[in-house]
């Protein structure tokens, strides 16, 4: 029993470190921003989308470095040549130019292959961080929303129930209230302050961290928006096409590409390379010589290099290279696979969604329409206060389950548009 007591203090507090409270800082007038704003300013200050951006720059760094092996090399040296065995009359110095270029090179060819793939594999990345990030915000903002929403409610609530705990005691004082009636009231009414301070924290904390999202640090407003698509009314043939062939499949694709090249670019190292080398200057000759003093001079070379032994590091790295190939390929199988699934099943989601709003929307009406009749009876003396009070909770009951469902067809039409990689329609 103690060691079970102990397990649940230290999983309790490892639960507690992986929650990270966020608090805004407070000014005068919070503005208002919609989420066409939130997602503008998460592409233009997000931590994480910058630093996918940096990785692109290194990409692209990283394919023109490819180059070089291919690109002619010009020198400029001078040197003094000294016979250590003659006489210094028989030094010379010089003064060279020396270009260099390979004229057969395959290792280099497939290596600008291979890393042109990868810069381009990066530039999905960014798309599919964007397309991340995106989603991340408008779930957040979706998420605020309705947290504000239900603070709203918990506020009406307890004011509600302040009131009718004020008109419970005045009748008890005339005699036309029991003890319990009160005793329920001021149960009533103080769960709902309990509730009601439980509610805004949740909303400021989930609206910091929206602000976190968007590089905020100021209070501001959210607004209600309407999520509409045309992909929503696709088949799902076309929805499960649009989802293979995402910024994320893609970039899994060019990165086997890449990865193809590489392995044929590491298996070229045994192959001959073939330079050319082109040297041109002047040079001083020895001192006995009766020619001027200054002699121009050229000459070109060409050159096989042929590579015998290097240590079994091809090897190696060729194994290591055919390994990371099949592990981009099985992302890809796994990729395909969370796709094809999630599309099946955010679209029943959307589904049960909606027919749990539907419900949810009919559930609303009926209890609006029961509190109403419940307080015409209850000044009427027609009804008891317990039939009054249960009227009250079943009409918050119900505004709770239907801003509830609206937020689970949001987030839903959320998820199918972050799967088929079309966050960018909610712009």
């Amino acid at each position: 029993m103690i060691r079970i007591i102990l397990l649940l203090i230290f999983a309790t507090k490892l639960m507690s470190k992986d929650i990270q409270e966020f608090a805004l800082s407070i000014i005068a007038h919070p503005p208002l921003i919609s989420l066409k704003q939130a997602l503008n300013e998460a592409k233009k200050q997000n931590y994480d989308l910058q630093k996918e951006y940096k990785q692109l720059q290194i990409a692209s760094s990283a394919r023109d470095k490819s180059f070089a092996p291919l690109i002619p090399r010009l020198d400029f040296f001078l040197a003094k040549e000294a016979k250590l065995f003659q006489n210094n009359e028989n030094d010379n110095d010089k003064a060279v130019f020396k270009l260099e270029t390979k004229l057969f090179d395959m290792k280099s060819l497939f290596a600008v292959k291979s890393s042109s793939d990868e810069l381009r594999a990066a530039k999905y990345n960014y798309e599919q961080a964007s397309n991340k990030i995106f989603f991340e915000v408008a779930n957040a903002y979706s998420e605020t929303l309705i947290a504000q929403s239900l603070a709203v409610l918990a506020q009406e609530e307890l004011e509600q129930y302040q009131k009718q705990l004020e008109v419970y005691q005045k009748k008890l004082q005339a005699g036309l209230a029991r003890p319990l009636d009160i005793s329920r009231g001021e149960y009533l009414f103080n769960k709902s302050k309990t509730n009601l301070i439980l509610k805004k924290r949740d909303f400021e904390r989930k609206r910091a961290q929206l602000g976190a999202l968007i590089s905020r640090k100021e209070l501001f407003q959210v607004e209600d928006f309407l999520l509409e698509s045309p992909y929503f009314d696709e088949s799902l043939e076309i929805l499960q096409s649009l989802a293979q062939n995402t910024a994320e499949s893609n970039s899994l694709k060019l990165k086997y590409s890449a990865q193809n090249y590489s392995i044929l670019s590491e298996g070229f190292n045994y192959f001959p390379i073939l330079k050319t080398t082109i040297e041109g200057g002047l040079h001083t000759p020895p001192h006995d010589n009766s020619s001027p003093s200054h002699e121009a001079f050229s000459k070109i070379m060409f050159t096989i290099e042929l590579p015998i032994f290097n240590q079994g590091l091809p090897h190696a790295e060729l194994k290591k290279k055919i390994a990371q190939r099949d592990l981009i390929e099985l992302s890809q199988r796994e990729l395909q696979l969370t796709k094809h699934l999630g599309i099946n099943g955010v679209l029943e989601q959307i589904q049960a969604s909606q027919v749990a709003l539907t419900s949810a929307d009919l559930a609303l009406k009926a209890a609006k329409k029961a509190k109403k009749s419940a307080e015409r009876l209850y000044k009427a003396q027609e009804a008891t206060a317990l039939e009054l009070v249960e009227a009250n909770v079943n009409f918050s009951s119900a505004q709770s389950l239907f801003l509830n469902a609206q937020l689970h067809l949001k987030q839903s039409k959320l998820q199918l548009l972050y799967l088929i990689g079309k966050m960018s329609e909610i712009e």
